[in-house]
C-alpha cells in the first residue's frame, strides 16, 4: 500500500474525526467564493463600480477580511484537530513512522481534505450566490440576474485557498516539533498545575473596563486626543485580564468560603470551573471580541440605514435651497422649474434676501424667524447690538469654536454674540457660519453688501421625489451649464447617494458579522470535540463514586454555559454601549429593530448551545 493510499484511508475510515475541520473549511471557502462571484460579475465591471467606487471597495474590503479570517479560522480549526489526534500519532511513532513520514501524512491528509473542501465549497457557493446576487441587484440598483459562468471566481477561489491550505500545514506542524513521544501518547491530559493569580492585575481590569465604557458613554464630553484607540485598548486589555485575572480570582474567593465550597457538589464543581477557565482563557478572550464585532456589525449597521433619512435631514434642513445671486437673469425660470417639478407635493415655499460678508451670511431676525418657524426651532428677540451666531455644519468642532466667540465685528461695528445655536438653518458647508442681527441695523447695512436670495422649499415623503430630484438638476442646474449664478441644493438626491453608502456598510457588517458568527460557533464545537476524550474519563470516574447523572447533567450546563455566555453577555453589553455611543452621534436610538437582530442571534446561540450540550453529554456518558 502507498504512503498516498494509507492517507487517503485514514481519511476515509476515520472521516467523523476530520468532519468538523472539513465543515469549517467548506463554509470558509463558500463564503469567500460567493464574493468574488460578485465582484468579477460581468455587469458590475461594466456599470463602473469597479473603477475604485465605494461599492467595490466594500466588496474588496469584506473579501480581504474574509480572506484573513479564513486563514485563522482553519489555522485554529486544524491545530484543535491535531490536538485531539495527539494519541494517534504517538502510537504511528512508535510503531516505526518517522518525524518526517508523519509530517507528510499531516500534510498530505490537509491537502486532500482542503480539495475536498474547495470543489464542495464552490459547488455551494454556486447555489448560494444567486441570492446574494439579488440582494446586491437591490443594494446597487443594477440587474445581476443575468447568467454568467464566474470563472475568474472559480480561478480566485481555488489559487487563494490552494495557498492557504498549503501554508496552514506547515504552520500547525509546528506543533509537532515541541512533542516527544510520551507527550503525544499522554495528548490533552497533562496533570493540571496551580493556578496563579493577581489581585493587582484583577484591579487593573476594572479600572479598564469602567474608564472604557464611561468614555463609550459620555465620549462626547471628554476631550481625548485618539479617544476611539483608547476606548477600543482599553476594552480589549479589561477583557482579557477578566478571563485571565478577575473570574479566577472570584472563585478562588468563593473556594475560600468553607461552608459554600463543601455544600453538594460546589467543591467539584468550583474546581472544574477554576481550570476550565484558565484552559480556555484564549478562547473566552477570542470569542467575547468576535461576539461583540459581529453583533456591533448587525446592529450599528442597521441603525446607520434606519436613521439615515434623519441623518440627510439634519445637513439639509430644507428640501430644496435655491441662491440666487444679483443680476440672475434665469431666476424666474429656474424657479418656476423647482416649482413644476415638485408641483405634485404641498411644499411650503420660503424667500428671503441673505447678505453675503466674506464666507459668513448676515440674516435679519424677521427673516431668521420665519425660517426657524418652518423648521421647528425657537424664535429670538434681538436689540440693536445684539447677535446670534448659528453653525454652518454640524461638525461638533465647529459647533464648540463658535460658542467661545463673544463678539462679531461687521464694517466697524461690534454686535455681542448673545448665543451660539446648535442647529443648522443652510445646507452644510454652504457658508462658515450665519449672523442673526437686528431688523433696524440690518436695513442700516444691507446697502453695504452683496446679497443672495434665498428660497427655500420644504414638503413631506421627499425620500420618494430622488429621481425627479436628479432629472430637475441633470437638465436645469448642471454644473456645465455655461451661465450658471445660482446654486441648488437638493435633499432627497444626497439622501439616496448616503442612503447606498449606508446600505453597502450594512452589506459588509451582515456578511462579516455572519462568518464571525459561525466563527464562535466552531470553535466552541472544537473546544467540547478536543476535551472530550479527557471528560468522558472524568465523568466515568464520577460514576462510579455514586455521582448521579441528575447532578453530573447540572455540572455539565454549568461548565458548559459558562463557555457560551459569559463571552455572550459581555458582548451584548458592549454593542449596547456601542449602540448608545452612535446615538450619541446620529441622534438615533435603540429600536425595536435592534432589539429584533439581538433576539433572533440570541435564539440561535442558545439553540446551539442545547444542542451542543445535548449531543455532548450523549458522547461523554456512553461509557465504554
Amino acid at each position: 500500500m502507498s504512503f498516498r493510499r494509507f492517507a487517503y484511508n485514514n481519511i476515509v475510515r476515520n472521516f467523523s474525526a476530520y468532519l468538523a475541520y472539513f465543515l469549517s473549511s467548506v463554509f470558509s471557502i463558500m463564503i469567500f467564493f460567493v464574493f468574488a462571484v460578485s465582484m468579477f460579475h460581468p455587469i458590475i465591471a461594466d456599470s463602473g463600480i469597479q473603477n475604485g467606487s465605494t461599492a467595490f471597495m466594500a466588496l474588496m474590503v469584506s473579501e480581504l477580511i474574509i480572506l484573513g479570517f479564513s486563514l485563522l479560522f482553519i489555522l485554529y480549526s486544524l491545530g484543535n484537530f491535531l490536538k485531539y489526534r495527539l494519541k494517534d500519532f504517538g502510537i504511528l511513532i512508535i510503531i516505526g513512522m518517522s518525524n518526517r513520514q508523519l509530517k507528510r501524512l499531516i500534510l498530505i491528509e490537509n491537502l486532500i481534505i482542503g480539495s475536498l473542501a474547495i470543489i464542495l465549497g464552490i459547488l455551494l457557493g454556486l447555489s448560494v450566490s444567486k441570492l446574494f446576487l439579488l440582494y446586491l441587484s437591490k443594494l446597487f440598483y443594477i440587474n445581476l440576474t443575468a447568467i454568467y459562468f464566474p470563472l475568474k471566481a472559480i480561478l480566485m477561489t481555488v489559487i487563494c485557498f490552494t495557498i492557504l491550505f498549503l501554508i496552514t500545514g506547515p504552520l500547525s506542524l509546528k506543533l509537532l516539533n515541541k512533542n516527544n513521544v510520551l507527550e503525544l501518547l499522554v495528548g490533552t491530559r497533562k496533570p493540571k498545575k496551580d493556578i496563579k493569580t493577581s489581585k493587582l492585575l484583577g484591579v487593573i481590569c476594572i479600572v479598564c473596563l469602567i474608564i472604557g465604557y464611561a468614555m463609550i458613554l459620555f465620549g462626547n464630553k471628554l476631550k481625548i486626543n485618539g479617544g476611539m484607540y483608547t476606548i477600543t485598548l482599553l476594552i480589549i486589555l479589561g477583557t482579557f485580564l477578566f478571563f485571565s485575572q478577575f473570574i479566577i480570582l472570584i472563585l478562588k474567593y468563593l473556594k475560600n468560603k468553607e461552608k459554600f465550597y463543601k455544600r453538594k457538589v460546589n467543591m467539584l464543581l468550583i474546581s472544574n470551573l477554576m481550570y476550565k477557565l484558565k484552559d480556555n482563557t484564549r478562547l473566552l478572550f477570542l470569542m467575547t471580541i468576535l461576539l461583540s464585532a459581529t453583533l456591533v456589525a448587525f446592529t450599528t449597521t442597521s441603525s446607520l440605514v434606519n436613521s439615515q433619512g434623519e441623518s440627510s435631514k439634519n445637513n439639509f434642513p430644507m428640501v430644496y435651497s435655491y441662491f440666487s445671486e444679483d443680476n440672475n437673469e434665469k431666476e424666474y425660470e429656474e424657479l418656476q422649474q423647482i416649482r413644476k417639478t415638485i408641483k405634485r407635493y404641498d411644499y411650503k415655499e420660503l424667500s428671503f434676501p441673505i447678505l453675503k460678508h466674506n464666507r459668513d451670511a448676515i440674516l435679519s431676525v424677521k427673516n431668521y424667524n420665519a425660517l426657524s418657524k418652518q423648521l421647528k426651532l425657537d424664535e429670538v428677540n434681538l436689540k440693536k447690538d445684539e447677535g446670534i451666531l448659528i453653525p454652518g455644519s454640524n461638525s461638533q468642532e465647529h459647533i464648540k469654536s463658535l460658542k467661545q466667540v463673544k463678539n462679531y465685528n461687521i464694517k466697524r461695528i461690534n454686535i455681542k454674540i448673545k448665543a451660539s445655536s446648535n442647529n443648522i438653518i443652510f445646507p452644510t458647508g454652504m457658508f462658515n457660519k450665519i449672523i442673526i442681527i437686528n431688523d433696524s441695523l440690518y436695513n442700516d447695512i444691507e446697502n453695504e453688501f452683496s446679497k443672495l436670495s434665498f428660497y427655500g422649499f420644504d414638503y413631506n415623503n421627499w425620500q420618494t421625489s430622488a429621481n425627479i430630484t436628479e432629472n430637475l438638476k441633470e437638465k436645469h442646474f448642471n454644473l456645465y451649464r455655461e451661465y450658471n449664478r445660482s446654486y441648488f441644493l437638493t435633499l432627497p438626491d444626497m439622501y439616496l447617494v448616503e442612503l447606498q453608502q449606508s446600505k453597502i456598510l450594512q452589506f459588509m457588517g451582515i456578511f462579516i458579522g455572519v462568518i464571525l458568527f459561525m466563527g464562535v460557533l466552531s470553535f466552541l464545537y472544537f473546544r467540547l470535540y478536543t476535551d472530550e476524550p479527557y471528560d468522558k474519563v472524568k465523568y466515568k470516574n464520577l460514576s462510579k463514586i455514586g455521582l448521579s447523572f441528575k447532578t453530573m447533567n447540572k455540572i455539565v450546563s454549568i461548565e458548559i454555559g459558562t463557555l457560551f455566555f459569559i463571552p455572550y453577555f459581555i458582548a451584548i453589553a458592549n454593542t449596547i454601549l456601542s449602540l448608545f455611543f452612535l446615538n450619541n452621534i446620529l441622534n438615533s436610538s435603540f429600536n425595536l429593530e435592534n432589539l429584533g437582530i439581538l433576539l433572533v442571534l440570541s435564539s440561535i446561540y442558545t439553540l446551539y448551545f442545547y444542542l451542543l450540550k445535548k449531543f455532548y453529554i450523549r458522547k461523554v456518558w456512553f461509557f465504554d
